[in-house]
């Protein structure tokens, strides 16, 4: 079970996503959040590939993990669904049990973080992994808009002591890392 901070989002929910090497992927019943559906969707797909699964047999054999009862007697008309493909069963995950107006919120997350006490590498990473969670959708951030905030957000004692050849870093962060 992972319980390391991945995100910038708050963890709320009382759900909680399990996954382990080569074990089907579960998510315990209770909100669903982005992150946990990104873990979900992510971990299937290694899932997939480890157990060498088929494409029509993917949502059969990953279904059963999204614990919560209203998910599972959706489920129900599990032909209609296993034959839509895995991709259409989680935009209808997605589009159906997450919080109408989700990107917006997580985008203002990313918006209102700042540098705070963390490490300058750590926060990027909260930062490009909670914007991450909005790929696909109009959203998300550009590698511009991160840029600016990030210089915009930063720890103002490092902008103190920081030098022309560091702020060059921070302005190109991908090289950063």
């Amino acid at each position: 079970m992972s319980t390391q901070t991945t995100t910038l989002l708050k963890h709320s929910s009382m759900a909680t996503y399990i996954g382990e090497q080569g074990k089907p992927l579960v998510i315990t019943p209770g909100k669903l959040t982005p992150d946990l559906l990104f873990d979900f969707k992510n971990g299937a797909y290694s899932y997939f590939l480890f157990k060498d699964i088929k494409l029509e047999k993917e949502v059969s054999k990953i279904a059963g993990g999204l614990q919560d009862g209203c998910i599972q007697t959706w489920y129900l008309n599990c032909a209609a669904v296993d034959a839509a493909g895995f991709p259409a069963f989680m935009k209808h995950i997605c589009d159906s049990w997450l919080e109408l107006g989700w990107e917006q919120e997580v985008k203002l997350v990313v918006l209102a973080s700042h540098q705070g006490n963390s490490a300058i590498s750590d926060w990027i990473m909260l930062l490009e992994s909670t914007n991450t969670l909005l790929n696909g959708h109009v959203c998300k951030l550009s590698d511009n808009d991160l840029r600016n905030h990030i210089q915009s957000h930063v720890h103002p004692d490092m902008m103190t002591a920081t030098t022309t050849a560091e702020l060059y870093l921070i302005a190109s962060y991908d090289k950063y890392k």
